[in-house]
């Protein structure tokens, strides 16, 4: 099952994706699994926030005899973004995942991503990944349909190898005086969202700041 989280920049969207993670990942080991009533629809954060709020002890409690993988795809640049990157590990901390930076080309590393392979996995996020894959020396010159696809690709890849995949991904609206880099990378972010959407078991929103 993969569960798409989307949200404009911090919007909450990494809290309750990991939420989702360890709730998915306590269902699995207690026998709870079952499939979503609302597959394939979107629903807002704050209508399962609660809940997954209210699983917090036992969720934390089942995580720490198996282990969720957090997959990061972030580069961390200068300081803003090595403080982006602490703050994640805090929220982090204490929850049982297990944590691989693996920025791009993910179909490329199988080997490190084989051991989790049939168990829960947390991506975060698309953005990064896109930027990523975008400004690879091997992909420079591409279409952005092209681009999209190498993106796609790899995601859903990694769903196929995941018994649970969540994914989190921005977004961003269309600034019509960005410059060509930048409108490439905003309208790529955009298309492998639309993408995700319809190929998602479940859609999440988050809309307030946190």
């Amino acid at each position: 099952m993969m569960i798409l989280v989307k949200g404009k920049p911090d919007s909450g969207k990494s809290a309750l994706a990991e939420s989702l993670t360890l709730k998915l990942m306590a269902d699995e080991y207690t026998g709870r699994d079952k499939p979503a009533d609302n597959a394939g629809q979107t629903v807002s954060a704050e209508e399962n926030n609660g809940q997954a709020s209210s699983d917090e002890a036992e969720i934390r409690g089942q995580a720490a005899s198996v282990s969720p993988l957090y997959l990061a795809t972030m580069i961390p640049f200068g300081e803003e973004g090595a403080a982006r990157v602490k703050k994640h590990r805090a929220m982090r901390e204490g929850k049982g995942f297990e944590t691989l930076e693996i920025p791009a080309g993910l179909c490329r590393e199988e080997k490190r991503l084989a051991p989790y392979f049939g168990g829960v996995c947390l991506l975060e996020c698309v953005a990064n990944l896109a930027g990523n894959e975008m400004h690879a020396a091997e992909h420079v010159g591409r279409r952005l349909w092209e681009l999209r696809d190498i993106v796609l690709e790899e995601i859903l890849w990694l769903e196929q190898n995941m018994k649970h995949l969540v994914v989190v991904t921005d977004i961003f609206e269309d600034l019509p005086d960005a410059d060509e880099e930048t409108g490439l990378y905003i309208h790529l972010v955009n298309e492998v969202n639309r993408a995700l959407e319809e190929k998602a078991d479940r859609v999440e929103e988050t809309y307030e700041n946190t």
